[in-house]
């Protein structure tokens, strides 16, 4: 169950892919969409956690496995490495 704290950072779109990824040691973690590889920096005081990444068409969030939002990124297909445009952690 999400906790009702992480209503505002949820979108009107459809989420469309959501998996669990792994925090490597440097806090970032690694997601496959739109056939590139990105890396989504989720913070290093998560690292070794597991965290739910959601993709709803370019937006994607970073979630932890209690629903606490962490991080909201938009898809950029000319970056591989994506900044956080919102950090709740």
């Amino acid at each position: 169950m999400i906790n009702d704290s992480v209503d505002e950072a949820v979108h009107d779109e459809p989420v469309i892919d959501e998996r669990r990824l792994r925090v490597s040691k440097n806090g970032t973690v690694t997601l496959s969409a739109l056939h590139r590889r990105f890396k989504l920096y989720v913070g290093s005081n998560h690292a070794g956690e597991q965290v739910i990444v959601a993709v709803a068409a370019a937006d994607v969030t970073a979630r932890s496995c209690d629903g606490h939002v962490l991080a909201e990124y938009q898809l950029d297909p000319n970056r591989s490495y994506l900044k956080r445009i919102n950090a709740y952690s």
